[in-house]
C-alpha cells in the first residue's frame, strides 16, 4: 500500500500527469461487490482478454444533467449508459463497503490529474471515452466529496455533472435484499 501510494506520488511530482497505477482506473464492476445487477442491453461492454470490462457510451443519449440526482436517475443512467458514474471514495472504502456497479472509481485526490487527461489517454486508462461535455455523474459516501469532484470537474472545463448526493449510503439502503 505505501509503496504504491509513494510511487504514484513520486511520479505525479515530477510532472508526469498520469496515473502510475492502473489499479486506481479499475471499472468498479471487477472490485467485490455485494449488490451486483446485471448489465442492462442497451450498454455497449466488451471484456478484454485480462479482465478488464469495457463500456462505451452513446454520445447521441447525452443530455444536460441537473445539479443534483437521485437514486432513480442514477440508475437510469447506469442502464442506458447515458452517462458517466464516478465514485471517488478510496479504494479501502469500496473493498470494505461494497460499489455502485458500472461506476468507475477515481479518488478524489487522483480525480484532477485524471481530469486533465486528453480525451484518448483517459479512454486508453479507464475505458471509457469522455469529452469536456460528456455527462459525469459524481457519487462518493454521502455526497460530500462527491459535490467537490464537481466543482473541480468545473475547474476543469467539465460543463455537465452532477452530484449523486444519496451516494452509497442510499445505494446501499435501497439495493438491499
Amino acid at each position: 500500500f505505501t509503496s504504491t501510494r509513494e510511487e504514484m506520488h513520486v511520479q505525479l511530482s515530477l510532472g508526469v500527469r498520469c496515473l502510475a497505477l492502473h489499479s486506481l482506473a479499475r471499472p468498479l464492476a471487477l472490485l467485490p461487490s455485494v449488490h451486483r445487477v446485471s448489465p442492462q442491453p442497451s450498454c455497449q461492454q466488451q471484456l478484454y482478454a485480462n479482465g478488464t470490462l469495457y463500456r462505451s457510451y452513446s454520445s447521441s443519449k447525452f443530455q444536460d444533467l441537473p445539479p443534483t440526482v437521485t437514486y432513480e436517475e442514477v440508475v437510469k443512467v447506469l442502464e442506458e449508459s447515458s452517462a458517466v458514474v464516478i465514485d471517488v471514495r478510496q479504494p479501502e472504502e469500496l473493498e470494505r463497503d461494497g460499489a455502485i456497479p458500472g461506476a468507475l472509481h477515481i479518488p478524489l485526490g487522483d480525480l484532477e490529474t485524471a481530469l486533465s487527461f486528453r480525451p484518448k489517454k483517459f479512454e486508453r486508462i479507464f475505458k471509457v471515452p469522455i469529452s469536456q461535455s460528456s455527462p459525469l455523474v459524481f457519487s462518493c459516501l454521502a455526497g460530500i466529496r462527491s459535490r467537490k469532484a464537481q466543482e473541480v470537474a468545473r475547474m476543469m472545463g467539465y460543463t455537465n455533472t452532477a452530484n449523486y448526493v444519496g451516494g452509497w449510503m442510499e445505494w446501499a439502503e435501497k439495493t438491499k435484499n
